[in-house]
């Protein structure tokens, strides 16, 4: 197998590459300005970053001593883990 024999760029071709962002400017895109563009745009940092913080609310909510609010943590724990795993197999 040899991958790319045959193919040939032309002598004078030059490739630009884009600027690596400031590492400023990187931190200060972790936190989306509104959730539903950041998914439409794909801007996986910020959707991680948002993700992490539900993730630790549910968490924290889970621990709740306010009955209702650990109710609903934990359906939506169970509703998430249900719909994520697949079914057993047996």
């Amino acid at each position: 197998m040899h991958p790319g024999s045959g193919l040939s760029a032309p002598e004078n071709a030059t490739q630009e590459g884009e600027e690596a962002p400031l590492l400023a400017d990187v931190f200060v895109n972790i936190f989306p300005e509104n959730i539903f563009r950041a998914l439409v745009e794909g801007d996986i940092l910020a959707i991680m970053f948002v993700v992490l913080i539900v993730g630790f609310a549910l968490a924290y909510l889970i621990d709740s001593h306010n009955e209702s609010f650990r109710d609903g943590a934990v359906t939506i724990r169970e509703t998430c883990v249900a719909n994520s795993c697949p079914a057993d197999p047996r």
